[in-house]
Order: structure tokens, then C-alpha cells, then sequence
């Protein structure tokens, strides 16, 4: 967890891996995140203005599939 994917398809594109494996399958997680942390970890830059975020579901690097249910985002300064 916390790993930094770079995408195939932009260089400006990263994902952080938030959860991975079976061990909390089947109810709900609560994660909180530095956004900017998050950004300087990924770019090793300083964050701009935040235009804009993802929250996905991923296997399709594993060949299986995934199912998931997002609750409320909140976002504080």
C-alpha cells in the first residue's frame, strides 16, 4: 500500500494505492488522505491548484475482477 503507479497512458497521471488484498473484503473502510502529500509523493513537485480528482476500482492489471461501493467524499482544506 502507498505505492505510486504510473499510468500508461500519461505522464501526468499517477495512482496510489490506498488498499489492496482480501484481508478487509466485505464491509466498509474509512481513508483518510493528505492530498497534497499525496501529490508531492507522486510528482516530486509542489501541488498547483487541485483541478480535480479519481477514486477507482482496479484489477485490470490482475485479470480479475472488482467490485466497489464509494460513500461520501469530503474534501477540507
Amino acid at each position: 500500500m502507498g505505492s505510486v503507479v504510473r499510468s500508461g497512458r500519461s505522464d501526468r497521471i499517477r495512482k496510489i494505492v490506498v488498499e489492496s488484498g482480501r484481508a478487509r473484503l466485505g464491509r466498509w473502510q474509512r481513508h483518510e488522505r493528505d492530498i497534497a502529500a499525496d501529490f508531492r509523493a507522486a510528482f516530486d513537485e509542489e501541488p498547483g491548484p487541485l483541478i480535480g480528482i479519481a477514486l477507482m476500482t482496479d484489477s485490470d492489471n490482475t485479470g480479475t475482477s472488482a467490485e466497489a461501493w464509494y460513500g461520501e467524499v469530503e474534501l477540507l482544506p
